[in-house]
């Protein structure tokens, strides 16, 4: 069914996002092929988890970072430093998830910092499925009714 759908706030529906192609069954409620607009601050909340929809991208230079990706990233171990830089109290934009030093051919690489954007510089709402297909991500929406989830 084709439809706008507004994700976030008081929602009087249930609605799960899946990655096209990584379902093992069918969705049991009504699929929507229309718009999905979402607030840039509901795609980072750790509750929601969307931001886990993003591909991880590497960025070889720590300027090179970008401001607007709202997944997770793999930086130099360098860019510790500059994602603290020009704040007083220690504190950054960025969440730290992980520490990772990858091997390709059996040959040690550059120690990485797995990290995500907390306030990505994104319009007021977004279109998510928009978004993401430009990231390389194709999405199922599964919308029902609450009463239906009970």
């Amino acid at each position: 069914m084709d439809r706008d759908i507004f994700l976030g706030g008081n929602s009087l529906e249930f609605i799960r996002i899946y990655r096209a192609g990584k379902l093992t069954e069918q969705p049991a409620g009504e699929i929507i092929t229309g718009n999905v607009y979402i607030r840039p601050a509901d795609i980072v909340r750790d509750d929601y988890m969307i931001w886990r929809l993003f591909p991880t991208i590497n960025i070889d230079k720590t300027a090179d970072t970008p401001c607007d990706y709202p997944g997770a990233m793999g930086v130099p171990i360098t860019a510790l430093d500059t994602l603290l830089q020009g704040r007083n109290d220690g504190k950054s934009g960025f969440l730290i998830l992980d520490s990772v030093k990858p091997s390709i051919d059996e040959k040690s690489k550059y120690q990485r910092l797995i990290i995500r954007n907390l306030h990505p510089l994104l319009p007021k709402v977004v279109e998510l499925r928009g978004l993401l297909r430009r990231c390389g991500v194709e999405i199922i929406v599964e919308v029902r009714k609450l009463k239906e989830v009970q």
